[in-house]
C-alpha cells in the first residue's frame, strides 16, 4: 500500500453513519478523507486531488455510485476505487469490471474494507497509465 499522507480517500455514501465510520478507519490508516453523502455532492465539489482513491455505495441517492465513477472516469480520473454493495450480482459485476472498480459486499468488517484498499491500490500501481 502506498504512503497514506500522499492519498486522499474519498468517501461517498449517503448513511452518515457508515460514511463517518470509513473515515475514521481511514484517517485511523493515516489517510486524509474527503466525506460526501451523494455523488452530486462530490461532483459539485472542488477538484478531486491528483493522488485519491474512491470508495462509493453503489445505491446512492440519484446518481448512482457506478454512475458517479462512469462520469469521472469519462473526465479521465483513474483513481483506484472501491464500490460498496448489498448484493454481488452478474450486472454489478459487470458495471465494477467495466469502471475498473473492486466490490465489497454488506456486510463487511473494517478488515475486509482495508483488505480491498490493498488490493485497489496494488491494481492501481500494476495498471499503465
Amino acid at each position: 500500500m502506498p504512503s497514506p499522507r500522499e492519498y486522499t480517500i474519498y468517501v461517498v455514501v449517503d448513511d452518515d453513519a457508515v460514511r463517518d465510520s470509513i473515515c475514521v478507519l481511514m484517517e485511523s490508516l493515516g489517510f486524509g478523507t474527503c466525506a460526501f453523502g451523494s455523488a452530486n455532492a462530490l461532483l459539485r465539489g472542488d477538484r478531486m486531488a491528483v493522488k485519491s482513491c474512491l470508495i462509493v455505495d453503489d445505491a446512492l441517492p440519484g446518481v448512482s455510485g457506478f454512475e458517479l465513477l462512469d462520469r469521472l472516469r469519462s473526465e479521465g480520473l483513474q483513481a483506484p476505487a472501491i464500490v460498496i454493495t448489498q448484493r454481488v450480482s452478474a450486472g454489478a459485476q459487470a458495471a465494477s469490471d467495466r469502471v475498473g472498480a473492486l466490490l465489497l459486499q454488506k456486510p463487511y468488517t473494517g478488515d475486509k474494507l482495508i483488505g480491498c484498499l490493498v488490493k485497489a491500490f496494488a491494481r492501481d500501481r500494476d495498471t499503465p497509465n
